[in-house]
């Protein structure tokens, strides 16, 4: 019997060393792909101000499509068993359709007021946005049935759009081609792979607690998203395109790293969704260790190959990226591995916590981040970045133990 419990344990610990593998992989083709040929391609291709405005819009985009996506996304996998105990389905489709729609008005408000975009570019980008809502959704199928291999396909399907897109960006001189291909191509896939569209537009009796936690996804994931992007979004207005360009290229290698191990913290989610995992807090504490000590391993090897891999990729904007380089890459490499941290506060913690947490997060980097811009310049707002997320940090860790501590007390 005991060798049969042993069996079962090393049959689950392979098991969730491949997802991690796969969701590591499927990560690293996007990335890069993304970072080492387009962004790289787009900014020998424009003036460092016109590619920081590309660099703004195209973050503005992907706060919508991760904040309302990804909060479903996460909100299905949360509110998981409650639908399975009552043998139901509905509600998602709704939210979904309600969410994209607002998002487009707001977006298309945004690119044409404040960037003034016109054209076919305008609707090449709400496009671009509503199916990264889509897509961002939909792959929580994956996550439902743990099924990290059909997910390394849809990344390998993603990386390959957004090679044929560039290529068509070229010829058409339209940027947004690149990215719109690269989300088709994805989309193709989910389509043939989940079955998530064929799910009736049907309210449930659910549908007021799930709307409920969804909302307060959104707030959280938009705070946490602004800040992802608070680089180009703040910097743009107060300091120009230009210097949104030098903090992006000198943030590259650190943002990468995090991109890659990122991914982590979707498998941690979908093993804590599971009704037969149970969180102690040994089990949150070992998690934790583990995470900082790989993490800061990659990282420490990172930084030591920085400066070669930005100077090789980013060589017109090299010199001027160069003093913030460390400061910058670890600011971003500990903003990712809180991330990691982040799905035993979001599974086992109150989910009003994540407005907290990420409120708190907000208010200091926008104080810290303009009052230190204001008097050090691009290298004051990497010193405020590496506060705050030192900050988040702390503070994700204290409300994850005291949160577990009190289940274990019940």
């Amino acid at each position: 019997m005991d060798q049969s419990d042993s069996k079962v344990k090393i049959e689950k610990g392979k098991k969730v060393i491949s997802d991690f593998g796969y969701n590591i992989i499927a990560t690293m083709a996007v990335t890069i792909v993304l970072q080492m040929i387009v962004y790289p391609y787009l900014a020998a291709s424009f003036s460092a101000d016109v590619y920081g405005q590309l660099l703004t819009i195209m973050g503005i985009a992907n706060i919508f499509a991760v904040s309302l996506g990804g909060g479903l996304n996460n909100v299905r996998l949360i509110q998981k068993n409650l639908y399975e105990e009552q043998d139901i389905t509905g509600d998602y489709n709704p939210l979904l359709i309600l969410s994209s729609s607002i998002s487009i008005l707001i977006f298309g408000f945004i690119v044409v007021v404040q960037f003034e975009i016109r054209g076919m570019s305008i609707f090449l980008l709400l496009f671009y946005m509503l199916i990264g809502i889509i897509e961002n959704y939909w792959a929580v199928a994956y996550r439902i049935v743990i099924n990290y291999k059909a997910n390394l396909i849809y990344n390998i399907m993603l990386s390959a759009g957004y090679l044929v897109g560039i290529i068509l960006a070229r010829e058409i001189g339209n940027w947004t081609i690149a990215f719109v291909m690269g989300e088709l191509f994805g989309l193709f896939y989910l389509l043939k792979s989940t079955s998530l569209y064929k799910e009736k537009l049907k309210v449930t009796p659910l549908f007021a607690s799930t709307m409920k936690a969804y909302f307060i996804l959104i707030g959280t994931n938009l705070i946490a998203n602004i800040v992802n992007y608070l680089d180009r979004i703040f910097l743009y207005p107060i300091l120009g395109g230009e210097q949104v360009t030098i903090y992006t290229v000198s943030s590259f290698v650190g943002k990468s790293i995090g991109l890659l191990i990122t991914p982590v913290a979707g498998v941690l989610l979908s093993y804590y969704a599971q009704k037969s995992f149970k969180m102690t807090l040994k089990k949150y504490w070992v998690i934790n260790g583990i995470t900082i000590l790989v993490g800061g391993t990659a990282g420490g090897v990172a930084m030591i190959a920085a400066p070669w891999i930005t100077a090789l990729l980013y060589p017109t904007v090299f010199g001027s990226a160069n003093p913030y380089l460390l400061i910058a890459n670890i600011a971003s490499l500990i903003g990712a591995l809180t991330n990691i941290l982040s799905p035993s506060v979001l599974k086992f913690a109150n989910i009003s916590w994540q407005i907290v947490i990420q409120g708190i997060y907000a208010i200091a980097y926008m104080g810290l981040g303009y009052a230190f811009m204001i008097s050090h310049g691009l290298f004051g707002f990497c010193m405020a970045t590496l506060l705050v997320n030192l900050i988040r940090m702390v503070l994700l860790m204290f409300i994850g133990h005291f949160s577990i501590w009190r289940r274990e007390g019940e």
